[in-house]
């Protein structure tokens, strides 16, 4: 045999074991904020320009990829949940709102910057029935903008076609009770992901799916376990998206997340772990490789979700932002995921 086919023999051997050199690597970023709990919602606008916000009122901004963060904001009393940019002066943050979380008393739902983050004012052109609070934010366009919420009712779809400029709010509160993530593939196509009852112990996960821009809505998912929502989904190609499925069921141990291979027309149940993890974020730079982030570790699968490899780094990952091949992670702290060096 030839000094080439026993290479490529050998190759194939170690694809087929699944012996491996870690392909990516996640670590700390040491000068990122913290504020003791879990973090809620972190964004960057390219690999250098960031954002991160937090319960504790607080807004943080980075220029260098994490590596130095300078605080922007401190509100006590605001409990910032989400975040998003459309270019480097423009930007949004949602606050989840009175009279869910202890010690907020700030009832503005949403608000604006216009220079990068060194001011914040409330939002206050929004007709409709305006929101108690938000979850989530995306910039779908340059022009057009979504935010949903919240985790504990009532919920609520604001949406903008002008920039963030004006918000027309619409309820949700026959169709679903809790909002805690959306996502738009294009102005008129999208979910929302939460629950059926905004008490947990009654609630299974539920997504919903539009067409027409929230006019109408058609349910695409409802889990049959009671103790369950859907904290955060994410679709890295058109086809392909997965939801994390949070559990608070006392009495097992298994936990699943969902995922669709047909742009989210239907989804499945895939097993996750069966240790009891409460899974939180979920992020993937390929249809098949990609990280869910629980209380306690982050796990990766490269295959799709058939198999789950826990990273001993990140507790209480909230949110994972992926950019290009680079992706962020908040929780008790702000991690990093970079390809590995060869």
């Amino acid at each position: 045999m030839t000094m080439r086919k026993i290479l490529f023999f050998a190759a194939i051997l170690i694809l087929q074991t699944g012996v491996l050199t870690a392909q990516y690597n996640w670590e700390l970023l040491p000068q990122s904020p913290q504020n003791g709990q879990k973090q809620d919602d972190v964004f960057f606008l390219s690999p250098t320009l960031g954002w991160s916000v937090n319960g504790s009122g607080r807004i943080y901004k980075t220029r260098d990829g994490g590596a130095t963060w300078t605080k922007m904001l401190d509100q006590p009393g605001t409990y910032f949940r989400c975040i998003g940019f459309l270019d480097s002066l423009h930007g949004f943050a949602g606050n989840i709102g009175m009279d869910y979380f202890p010690n907020v008393s700030d009832a503005t739902p949403l608000y604006r910057t216009d220079d990068g983050g060194v001011s914040w004012k409330p939002v206050t052109s929004i007709s409709g029935d305006t929101p108690t609070g938000l979850c989530a934010i995306q910039i779908v366009t340059p022009k057009v903008i979504v935010a949903g919420g919240r985790v504990g009712s009532p919920t609520h779809l604001m949406r903008s076609t002008d920039g963030g400029a004006t918000w027309v709010s619409q309820s949700l509160g026959n169709q679903i009770s809790m909002i805690t993530d959306l996502y738009f593939s294009s102005p008129d196509t999208g979910f929302v992901f939460g629950g059926t009852d905004a008490n947990i112990q009654l609630a299974n996960a539920v997504i919903l799916r539009t067409v027409d821009a929230g006019k109408t809505w058609t349910k695409v998912y409802q889990s049959t376990r009671p103790f369950e929502i859907i904290w955060k989904a994410h679709f890295p190609t058109p086809s392909t998206g997965y939801a994390t499925l949070l559990s608070y069921a006392p009495n097992t141990l298994e936990r699943f997340i969902a995922k669709t291979t047909d742009g989210g027309i239907t989804w499945n149940d895939v097993p996750l772990v069966s240790n009891g993890a409460k899974a939180f974020s979920v992020g993937f730079l390929t249809e098949n490789t990609g990280w869910v982030g629980c209380d306690q570790s982050i796990y990766e699968t490269n295959d799709g979700g058939r198999s789950w490899t826990p990273e001993n780094v990140g507790q209480y990952v909230n949110k994972i932002r992926v950019l290009r091949d680079t992706a962020y992670g908040i929780g008790v702290r702000i991690y990093k995921m970079t390809p590995a060096k060869p």
